[in-house]
């Protein structure tokens, strides 16, 4: 349990920096 809520502390964040990263460059590129 202690594992699976560390998991999700450090891949959640790391997640929604990819997600917007994504979104970043998307809208860039359509400029």
């Amino acid at each position: 349990m202690l594992l699976n809520s560390l998991k999700q502390i450090i891949f959640y964040p790391f997640s929604l920096n990819l997600i917007n990263l994504f979104f970043t460059r998307g809208f860039e590129e359509k400029k």
